[in-house]
């Protein structure tokens, strides 16, 4: 399927992403009325035969993983990676403030696991 031309009853769309799968998964739904968007984290311990059968059933799978987890999620679940929309994945550290490093004059003083 060419991921530019809409069918009249619209796509199945699967957002298989980490912490910003529902933010993908709202935007599209806004940007793509016609289409149906449904979103699963592809980091959150997802059973197998879930993430199969969701982008088994999907037109188009667009995901945030980096290329060495995306082949291991299609291995792993079994679907083509041909129907993967691969989009930037964003990293900023007010999204996880819990996961930001402090440092002092070059000197870790504060990071994700303590002082």
């Amino acid at each position: 399927m060419d991921f530019r031309t809409l069918p009249p009853e619209g796509r199945r769309i699967l957002v298989l992403a980490n912490c910003q799968t529902g933010g993908l998964t709202s935007c599209l739904s806004l940007f793509l009325p016609k289409d149906v968007v449904s979103g699963l984290p592809w980091d959150a311990g997802k059973g197998q035969a879930e993430v199969a059968a969701a982008a088994a059933e999907s037109d188009v799978v667009v995901t945030n993983a980096p290329p060495e987890i995306l082949a291991r999620l299609a291995d792993e679940h079994g679907f083509d990676e041909a129907k993967c929309l691969v989009v930037p994945s964003l990293f900023f550290p007010g999204f996880h403030p819990d996961l930001t490093n402090a440092f002092s004059g070059g000197k870790l003083v504060s990071g994700i696991f303590g002082a």
